[in-house]
């Protein structure tokens, strides 16, 4: 029995033997991922446009009729050049004049000395109220003062008593007779000299009672108020700067004069269309007699004195490899063939999205001229010129 079925058993051994060896066979391990090498500055390129060194679309700020246009399309415009008006700009005008008359009235020179006289009026007040508050801490005369007083006061009773005396031996005389008469005034005024020493002498002795003692340190406190203000007047004046709490009514007419005339300044502007800068006109979109507001595009402005170039692809992978002032070369297609240099001015802080992409705006100003450059014309810029 056991040798039949031998054969049997040997055969699977061998299966299994052979299955087990096949599945514990060794695995090559994957090769580790490489990061791709950072690009090199000079194989870094992107489109962009040619842009004006500057450009601007004016608008009115306030609306109204076309009265004036001073300038036409092509024509070259100075910075602070008036290229139009509305017909509101006369009476505007007008009111900006008499806002002007107000404040150099208030500014005048005699103003000015004005103010300065209050200013040395109002310390000279504060000084003699401080002297008067003080006197409620020192006695109000000396020792001195006060004896000489009392001593004046005994003088003073004395004359009076012989002047009473003298009276009394001529009171029998009849009323109107020159030497009773004469008695009278004297021991009169004899008595009217006694009281203005005693009151004299109480005065210097004394202290001044809780209402005066008030009436004192409150005329103080408004002497200084009025110095105080006089001197932020004299400054606001001279144009010196002043603390946000300064206060008083000259003050207040003369920053509102300022804000009249400054006010008056920007309704002004606001009927007229002023070049910021130094340009051509490019565009020309209003006429005369036209209502116009500042939803308006009335006027373009380009400055050609230089040409820049804006990109529109450099993604954010990119960007990282460029720096200001870094050197690029360029090339339009419109001139095939011709390579220009620029260099790079200014990297965009804020980014944009195309095609899904992070993209910033990188603006190159082009060092080489050529008469045939326009706006607009496509380019195409390799940075890290070669």
């Amino acid at each position: 029995m056991k040798s039949k079925f031998f054969p049997i058993n040997w055969f699977w051994t061998v299966t299994l033997l052979f299955v087990v060896g096949c599945g514990t066979a060794t695995t090559t391990p994957a090769p580790a991922a490489t990061l791709a090498p950072i690009k090199d500055a000079a194989a870094i390129s992107a489109q962009g446009h040619v842009v004006p060194r500057d450009k601007v679309l004016l608008s009115f700020a306030s609306a109204g009729h076309v009265e004036k246009i001073m300038v036409e399309k092509g024509a070259s415009v100075q910075a602070g050049q008036v290229l139009a008006e509305l017909d509101t700009t006369a009476l505007e005008q007008i009111a900006v004049d008499q806002a002007q008359r107000q404040l150099l009235e208030l500014t005048s020179p005699a103003s000015v000395a004005a103010a300065e006289q209050a200013v040395a009026s109002a310390r000279d007040a504060l000084s003699k109220a401080q002297d008067k508050n003080d006197s409620l801490f020192y006695p109000r005369a000396s020792d001195a003062l006060i004896d000489k007083t009392r001593g004046e006061i005994d003088l003073a009773k004395e004359h009076l008593a012989r002047t009473s005396d003298t009276y009394r031996g001529l009171s029998h005389l009849i009323d109107g007779e020159t030497r009773k008469a004469s008695a009278l005034v004297a021991m009169t005024n004899a008595q009217l000299s006694l009281n203005d020493l005693i009151a004299k002498y109480n005065w210097y002795a004394g202290k001044p009672d809780d209402i005066d003692a008030a009436i004192i340190r409150s005329n103080q406190d408004a002497a200084l108020a009025n110095l105080q203000e006089a001197e932020w007047y004299l400054k606001a004046l001279m144009g010196s700067p002043l603390p946000a709490n300064a206060t008083g009514s000259r003050l207040a007419q003369l920053e509102g004069a300022r804000d009249d005339l400054a006010a008056a300044q920007i309704r002004l502007k606001g009927t007229r269309l002023i070049a910021p800068f130094a340009a051509t006109a490019t565009d020309v979109n209003v006429s005369l007699g036209q209502f116009v507001g500042p939803e308006t595009p009335a006027l373009q402005l380009a400055d050609f004195s230089q040409w820049y170039i804006e990109t529109s692809d450099l993604t954010e992978v990119e960007v990282v490899n460029v720096k200001e002032n870094q050197p690029v070369s360029l090339m339009l297609d419109s001139l095939p063939g011709v390579t220009l240099k620029g260099s790079v001015t200014s990297i965009a802080q804020n980014f944009s999205e195309k095609q899904g992409d992070i993209v910033y705006q990188v603006r190159v100003l082009l060092t080489d001229k050529n008469p045939a450059i326009r706006w607009g014309m496509t380019a195409s810029v390799q940075f890290g010129q070669k």
